[in-house]
């Protein structure tokens, strides 16, 4: 994806103003400002509109985390596409938008992570059939590593959650903050190469950060094939989660 398509969705979406996201305590550091060219001017520095968040039940859910300052339902970069994969293939299946700012407060990723939990929380009491995979983008990656970190994260979700797909993860460069066992065995990273927040070895631009949902490339139809084998219960398929093109 070029850096101008994001710049401009961007812009447009600041016309559309937030609700206030709910409080959380200030526990997480505020965070790290990206480098490298093309950043936004305003990166971070307002919330976001807040995405869906359907009621009742279904067979399957997408709790979606997306990137700071990332405009879309769930995301246009990441969640977006990767919804619109996952429910055209089932039907029965839904996304869900985490109600934080994704901003670069140091009260966004808490505020995230604790309504990851509240979601896994109310929705496996009132559909104890309810099937999830976790997706995070960016700062949503960290959101969710974040919450399944947290104390009252119930290891009891371990088996309701049957795929994680992270995107541009922070953790995946500094691995301070590991999935729990029970989830890392679920997990699929996608990391472009260069791309500065998850490539160790090769930090490159900013632009390098947005080529999840760009033409041609495999990275949403993996994507989408890994959480519908795990909604289904079919064995996980085996793509690279080291950081490639």
């Amino acid at each position: 994806m070029k850096v101008a398509i994001f710049l401009a969705t961007l812009a447009a979406s600041v016309a559309v103003r937030a609700q206030e996201a709910p409080a959380a305590p200030k526990t997480e550091p505020k965070p790290a400002a990206p480098k490298g060219k093309g950043i936004p001017k305003d990166f971070g520095k307002n919330p976001v509109a807040l995405g869906p968040a359907p009621k009742g039940c279904s067979k399957y859910e997408l709790i979606v985390a997306r990137g700071t300052s990332e405009p879309g339902p769930f995301g246009l970069i990441a969640g977006d596409p990767l919804v619109a994969r996952v429910t055209k293939k089932l039907p029965d299946s839904r996304g869900y938008a985490v109600q934080y700012p994704a901003s670069m407060d140091a009260n966004s990723v808490p505020t995230g992570a604790k309504d990851i939990i509240n979601r896994l929380k109310t929705q496996t009491a009132a559909c104890p059939e309810q099937k999830f995979a976790l997706v995070g983008y960016s700062q949503g990656a960290r959101t969710t590593r974040n919450a399944t970190a947290m104390s009252d994260f119930d290891p009891k979700w371990y088996a309701k959650i049957v795929a994680l797909v992270m995107y541009g993860d922070p953790g995946q460069k500094n691995p301070a903050m590991p999935f729990p066992k029970g989830l890392q065995e679920k997990l699929l990273e996608r990391c472009g190469t260069k791309d500065p927040a998850c490539d160790a070895k090769n930090p490159g631009e900013f632009s390098n950060h947005l080529v999840y949902n760009g033409k041609g490339t495999k990275w949403q139809d993996e994507a989408a094939d890994f959480v519908v084998a795990g909604f289904e219960g079919k064995p996980l398929p085996k793509y690279d989660s080291e950081p490639h093109d």
